[in-house]
């Protein structure tokens, strides 16, 4: 049984796409450029911030997928504190992706001249759920 766990988890982690979202997110640069009104050096500098920011993530991303093949790996065991552990140590990269996003939204922010706060201000709602990577929840649905 541990055996066919391990075989399916492997096949998971490498059958992961690379670039999830990879489309959504190159409309959402546009949009952003556009609304904006980024010019051609700030344009510059935001795919820079992009690129660290898909770096990072997916780094992080990794390092979740292996402490959730190990977790999983544990399935069988008895040992509660290493599964604890693992179950620690997945929640702490997911925070460190969430403070990724949060500060590469501050970066946005800071590429804004005096003229482009207001309109970064204002599509602040649309960037939440870009990065949330879903849709606003519904308030009337709880």
């Amino acid at each position: 049984m541990l055996a066919i766990l391990n075989i399916i988890l492997i096949a998971f982690v490498l059958n992961k796409p690379h670039h999830r979202g990879q489309h959504r997110s190159d409309g959402n640069k546009r949009m952003i450029i556009e609304k904006l009104q980024f010019d051609e050096e700030q344009v510059v500098q935001y795919e820079a911030l992009i690129h660290e920011h898909r770096h990072a993530v997916s780094s992080l991303d990794k390092e979740i997928m292996q402490g959730k093949y190990e977790l999983y790996s544990l399935f069988n065991h008895d040992d509660e504190s290493e599964k604890d552990a693992f179950i620690e140590f997945i929640i702490e990269k997911q925070k460190s992706i969430e403070e990724v996003h949060l500060n590469h939204f501050q970066q946005i922010k800071s590429l804004c001249r005096t003229d482009q706060q207001d309109q970064f201000e204002s599509m602040t709602e649309e960037l939440a759920q870009m990065f949330a990577n879903h849709p606003k929840p519904n308030p009337e649905h709880h």
